[in-house]
């Protein structure tokens, strides 16, 4: 093979690799950053080590009037297909915790908003993709953190990045130990165990 042939493939793909790293670490310096409330499991695979599957409160979209910019369910099911992009407009409470506020198809002109991809919908809800359902953790801490995960004591967070395109990238996992009272009224009600 041609000598520069070779070298000019070999800058193609350092480029490629280095525009990926550098939009990745613009969205880390310049993004809004929220927390998303958290659920997960822990697998391991022996070709890409040990991660922490995701699941946040934002992956599950109410698609009811006061969620949507559309004027009806109907309208909703037409138009938002499996696959589509959409953006998701988000509420952040005192805490800085954010949950789901509208979703459009149409990028939002202000506000904090993250973009995903629709993996259809299961009435009343859209589900949706943000590329954030993997996190990749210290060889050896995941089963402390699959416990964790599972353990209904303790709240569990993301801490996310989102950049002005709505574009999102994991900073953080962390847990907060429940109240007492908290952890009570979980139990009292019931609660599915892969609540938020």
């Amino acid at each position: 093979m041609n000598k520069k042939i070779l070298i000019g493939v070999l800058l193609f793909w350092f480029s490629v690799i280095g525009g990926f790293v550098g939009y990745k670490e613009y969205t880390v310096q310049s993004g809004t950053e929220v927390l998303l409330k958290t659920r997960g499991y822990d697998p391991h695979d022996i070709f890409r080590g040990e991660y922490v599957r995701l699941r946040h409160n934002i992956n599950e979209v109410g698609i009811n009037y006061g969620t949507s910019n559309f004027e009806n369910l109907n309208e909703f099911e037409k138009k938002v297909k499996k696959g589509d992009r959409v953006f998701v407009s988000l509420k952040v409470d005192e805490k800085n915790t954010a949950s789901v506020g509208k979703i459009s198809l149409e990028k939002p002109k202000s506000g904090i908003f993250i973009k995903g991809k629709s993996l259809g919908s299961y009435y009343p809800y859209l589900k949706v993709d943000y590329g954030l359902g993997s996190y990749f953790v210290e060889e050896g801490k995941g089963y402390e953190i699959e416990k964790k995960l599972r353990d209904h004591k303790y709240s569990a967070f993301t801490k996310v990045s989102i950049n002005r395109f709505g574009d999102a990238v994991i900073l953080d996992l962390f847990f907060e130990k429940k109240s007492k009272m908290d952890y009570q009224n979980w139990k009292d009600e019931g609660s599915n165990p892969s609540d938020f």
